[in-house]
């Protein structure tokens, strides 16, 4: 059993990942998986060396593939290798980017996550990680008709004895917040215990924050 650190949307800001990493740590992660959009200005090198030495687990984001020429010759090919879709023991990753997985992407949130919630069953897996909105939020839906049930962030623990219960978890961006999206945070998630804890990340060193996002929050 492993107690998991989330980290998404960093878009090259080597700052905020270390700091990231340091509450990681200090909350007792013990593995690290990246949900995509290593890649974007300030040090994108850095960035992905990091993830190549550190992380277990890493999907791609749009930013990644539309950015390659900002990272090394190795990175570039490290990066295009990545999964867009990686199924896990206990849960699914993607970026959440419609144009990399059309039924495990954040857009889906506007028709209640039928298709993640499809995806989710068909897989034989009840929690899917994800990013690229740059906001966090949690979602219960006990059945595909159901509607999702927004759940609290800050901490968690999800009951997962039914295996028609899925839960669909963003975890926000480390490296770039927006305004009216909330801050900075992290997921770090037990496996042994199913405990989900939102960690919101100090402010400093943070990139550019941009305008707040339309109702769906997705990210171009």
């Amino acid at each position: 059993m492993t107690r998991w650190a989330f980290v998404a949307d960093v878009h090259g800001n080597w700052s905020a990942l270390q700091r990231a990493v340091a509450v990681a740590e200090a909350h007792g992660a013990e593995r690290f998986a990246t949900l995509g959009d290593l890649v974007g200005r300030g040090q994108p090198d850095a960035c992905v060396a990091w993830a190549r030495e550190v992380t277990a687990l890493a999907v791609v984001g749009n930013r990644d593939l539309d950015h390659l020429a900002l990272v090394a010759p190795a990175h570039r090919a490290w990066l295009q290798a990545l999964p867009r879709r990686l199924v896990a023991e206990a849960f699914v990753l993607t970026h959440g980017d419609v144009a990399l997985d059309r039924a495990l992407c954040s857009a889906d949130g506007r028709r209640g996550f039928r298709r993640a919630y499809a995806a989710l069953r068909a897989l034989g897996r009840q929690l899917w990680f994800f990013g690229h909105t740059h906001r966090t939020g949690v979602w219960r839906k006990d059945a595909l008709d159901a509607p999702p049930m927004a759940l609290p962030v800050v901490d968690l623990t999800l009951d997962l004895r039914d295996p028609a219960v899925c839960y669909f978890i963003n975890v926000g961006t480390t490296g770039r917040p927006r305004t009216g999206c909330g801050p900075p945070a992290i997921a770090l998630f037990d496996t042994a215990t199913a405990h989900l804890e939102h960690v919101p990340l100090p402010r400093a060193d943070i990139l550019g924050r941009g305008r707040a996002r339309g109702a769906g929050g997705e990210q171009r």
